[in-house]
């Protein structure tokens, strides 16, 4: 004997999969609006910080390179005025 599965329960089980598909994809898109809101721009933030800072690190050491040479060249000239 061959058992059969009344239609009416495979378009209620399609229904009930459709409707639990739908909810997870609301759930998805508020998780994801949310972490537009919130941790997007934080990071965009942090990546601002961390290229100012990355900024400031090149011009110190052409700071310090400018010092050096000139630190350099300062003995050669009292070497030369002597």
């Amino acid at each position: 004997m061959v058992w059969t599965i009344p239609r009416y329960l495979i378009f209620k089980r399609r229904e009930t999969l459709s409707k639990r598909r739908e909810e997870e994809n609301a759930t998805m898109q508020r998780r994801l609006d949310d972490l537009e809101q919130s941790t997007v721009p934080s990071l965009r933030k942090a990546l601002r910080d961390v290229a100012m800072e990355k900024d400031a690190a090149i011009v110190a050491r052409e700071d310090l390179s400018t010092q050096l040479r000139l630190a350099k060249k300062c003995p050669k000239e009292a070497e030369e005025k002597q």
